[in-house]
C-alpha cells in the first residue's frame, strides 16, 4: 500500500486522556462536492500504530465531513458513514478499526474525532488516511 502524506488524517497520533480529539490533520478536498466516492473507491483506513495502556478504556472514532471551514462548523458536522466502538483490550497493534469505501457525497471537508472514556492511556497511538488499496486485515467488531 502506497501512502500519500497529504491525505493522512494522522500519523502515529497519540489519543486524549478522556476528551474527545480531532485528528492531528482535516482534509480539505479543495470543493464543495468532491464527488470522491465515484468510480474507484477511495477507502478510509484507521489503524492501531502503537498498543494501548492501559486497557481497561474504550475509544469510539467518528469519520466526520462538513461543508464550511474551520473547526468550529466541523464540530457541528454529521458522521458520514461507519464508527468503531470498543474496548482497548482488544486492540493490537497493526489491527485495523474503520475499513470503508468512501460515499460519493462526501462534503469538501473531513476529519477523525477520537474519544476515550474509562481511563487515562499512557500509551497507544492510531494511523487514519485515504488510500485506493484496501486492507487485507480488519478487526472484528469494524
Amino acid at each position: 500500500m502506497i501512502l500519500d502524506k497529504k491525505l493522512e488524517f494522522s500519523d502515529a497520533q497519540a489519543l486524549p486522556s478522556t476528551i474527545g480529539a480531532t485528528a492531528s490533520t482535516v482534509l480539505d478536498l479543495q470543493v464543495a462536492d468532491p464527488n470522491i466516492g465515484a468510480g474507484t473507491p477511495v477507502w478510509l483506513i484507521v489503524s492501531v500504530n502503537t498498543s494501548f495502556l492501559p486497557t481497561l478504556a474504550t475509544i469510539l472514532v467518528e469519520p466526520r465531513d462538513a461543508d464550511g471551514s474551520g473547526s468550529l462548523s466541523l464540530a457541528t458536522a454529521i458522521m458520514f458513514g461507519k464508527t468503531f466502538s470498543g474496548s482497548l483490550a482488544e486492540l493490537q497493534a497493526g489491527d485495523i478499526l474503520i475499513s470503508q469505501p468512501l460515499p460519493a457525497a462526501v462534503r469538501r471537508y473531513m476529519e477523525i474525532l477520537y474519544t476515550t472514556a474509562g481511563s487515562t492511556l499512557t500509551a497507544g497511538k492510531l494511523d487514519a488516511f485515504l488510500s485506493l488499496t484496501a486492507p487485507r486485515r480488519v478487526t472484528s467488531g469494524s
